[in-house]
């Protein structure tokens, strides 16, 4: 190896472990503050939409449609669009333009999870 790429080499090292040292270190990660994500952060609407759909079983179907309201009005206050199929037996959320919480879309479809598999609504 020639002299000027083993000194390459200890630059990065060097640089590398510069970096860290000036990293402050945090025993407790779960004890940072997270900051809400607001509607002003989003600058422009998301480029593609997406949607996931579930199943659900015959027996929920009574339950799912009596608490389907109160799931749709808590989406849209985020701009996801809330779809309930009967005679499928599913239920679907999607983005839409409105959509300013890009994560928003993965939590919407852990709730639609949870109501099938017999989770109430009010937890």
């Amino acid at each position: 190896m020639k002299h000027r790429e083993k000194r390459v080499i200890n630059i990065i090292v060097l640089r590398h472990i510069h970096i860290e040292r000036d990293t402050p270190v945090n025993d407790d990660a779960w004890a940072m503050p997270i900051e809400p994500f607001k509607k002003e952060d989003m600058k422009q609407p998301l480029l593609a939409e997406s949607s996931f759909a579930t199943l659900f079983p015959k027996y929920r179907e009574k339950y799912i449609r009596e608490c389907w309201p109160l799931v749709k009005s808590a989406l849209a206050e985020y701009g996801v669009n809330a779809n309930l199929d009967v005679v499928e037996g599913s239920m679907t959320v999607m983005t839409t333009r409105k959509t300013w919480d890009p994560y928003i879309i993965l939590k919407a479809r852990d709730v639609i999870k949870l109501i099938a598999r017999g989770v109430p609504y009010e937890q």
